[in-house]
């Protein structure tokens, strides 16, 4: 019983001294407001937060960012779009899940995208930070398109993520699809179309 003791008092005393980190990593290094206010990746988190889960993702097994081009996260799916054809999805509903996305994969493969889903319509936020290909963005609201953004480019190298723009800061959605380039074209998707799933 002492040994479990002393392994929990050195583990509190850890979770201390990683937060200390954090505030001290958060306070010299995110003197500009505007950062406060970004996504991480889907959706805002706090900063000092964000600080200490980038600092356990090397810890945590299936945290990281990835470069296999799996889309699986757990749940998959199928969806289709207005006349699109059905497509398969990964369906993301957990934070670290959507705040990682498709950030570091090479590519999407064809006829395959990433659902995300929220507990709260809101307005959900995105941005293109570590991704390698171009996309095309859903958001929906229930089984409603509301709105959408067609190629969504990949960020210019050297490009500061406070300089990255932000997507889908004008609806209110409980879900946000995200499917390859050219899609929504292909698909001659609309506003009002219906998702079935």
């Amino acid at each position: 019983m002492k040994h479990i003791k002393k392994a929990f008092i050195f583990f509190l005393i850890w979770i201390i001294g990683l937060g200390a980190f954090a505030l001290f990593y958060h306070s010299e290094n995110n003197n500009d407001k505007s950062k406060q206010n970004k996504p991480s990746r889907a959706t805002s988190m706090l900063p000092i937060k964000k600080e200490v889960t980038n600092f356990l993702r090397p810890f945590t097994s299936g945290d990281s960012e990835s470069n296999d081009n799996s889309t699986q996260y757990g749940t998959q799916g199928f969806v289709s779009v207005g006349n699109s054809p059905i497509i398969k999805v990964a369906i993301v509903n957990k934070e670290l899940e959507r705040r990682r996305g498709l950030s570091g994969k090479a590519f999407l493969p064809l006829n395959e995208g990433m659902l995300f889903v929220f507990s709260k319509k809101e307005k959900h936020l995105f941005w293109m930070r570590k991704m390698n290909f171009p996309i095309d963005i859903l958001w929906i609201d229930g089984d409603t398109v509301v709105d959408f953004v067609q190629n969504a480019p990949t960020p210019e190298s050297g490009v500061a993520d406070k300089d990255l723009p932000l997507y889908g800061g004008d609806v209110i959605s409980d879900r946000v699809l995200e499917v390859n380039a050219g899609w929504i074209r292909s698909y001659n998707i609309k506003r009002g179309d219906r998702v079935d799933y």
